[in-house]
Parts: structure tokens; sequence; C-alpha cells
């Protein structure tokens, strides 16, 4: 899986790019090394960026209804939702106000964290109050000692 830069966006969007990725959308894509090369000629430094994107357009009209002027990485085309069912969504929810409200991993695993944390200050929190009431001293493991 290829991982596209800003530069390689910025390409791919230019004049030079527009125009290799036209040249590699009109080849079969089918032979890998003779892609490779073409797309080396077109593209010069650029070539990857330019073959993978013109490989993920032409697996992309399985999928979407236009996708010749997309840029997408593999993941991004893979979790994008296809037309059809775009469609019979649209249809669906005509006339009503829809509000698209994501909750990815990211938001999951960050919950997860914070409750882990707050379990862990918990803990530490009554073996101080133990060690208190024996009278004994106890540092907490992870503090920030501003002044010793």
């Amino acid at each position: 899986m290829y991982r596209f830069t800003t530069a390689d966006v910025a390409y791919l969007r230019s004049t030079a790019g527009t125009e290799a990725l036209t040249a590699l959308a009109n080849r079969p894509l089918t032979d890998r090394l003779a892609d490779v090369t073409a797309a080396r000629q077109l593209a010069g430094d650029r070539f990857a960026a330019a073959l993978e994107t013109a490989v993920l357009r032409k697996k992309a009209t399985a999928k979407l209804a236009d996708p010749t002027n997309w840029l997408f990485c593999d993941a991004a085309l893979q979790q994008a939702t296809a037309t059809a069912v775009a469609q019979h969504r649209a249809t669906r929810l005509q006339g009503r106000d829809v509000h698209d409200v994501t909750c990815g991993i990211g938001a999951i695993l960050t919950v997860a964290v914070f409750m882990l944390i707050g379990v862990y200050a918990t803990v530490l929190q009554i073996i101080a109050a133990i060690k208190a009431n024996q009278g004994e001293y106890f540092r907490y493991p992870f503090i920030w000692r501003i002044v010793t």
C-alpha cells in the first residue's frame, strides 16, 4: 500500500499529474511491469503515486459512480460508501434534517484510556490513604516534582 505525501497530492493535482493520470487511465493496468514502466515515463519521480491513483480509480469504478477525478488511498476507497447505497440512503432520508455524528476507534480508545487512568488514580489514592492512616510516607509513582 502506497503512502501518499502532500508533495504527491500537489503533483497529482497539477497539470502534469492530471495528464499522467489521464494517460494511465487509458491503459488496462493488468501488467504491473509494463504499467510501472509507463508510469515512470509519464510521471517521472512521482510514478508510484500516479500509478497507485490510476489503479485505485479503476478499482473504484465498481463502487463509485464517477471516480475519474478522485484522489484517495486504498483505505479511503475501502471505507467509501458505494454510490448505490448512498443514493438509497439519500432517498430514504430526503426531506429530513440529518446530523452526521461519527465516533471512530480513536474516540473509543480515548474513553478506554481515560477510564484506565481513573481506575489507576483511584487505586493510588486508596493506597495513599492506607499509608497515611498507618503513619507512613507515600509518594505517588508518577509525580512531577516541581519543588524539591
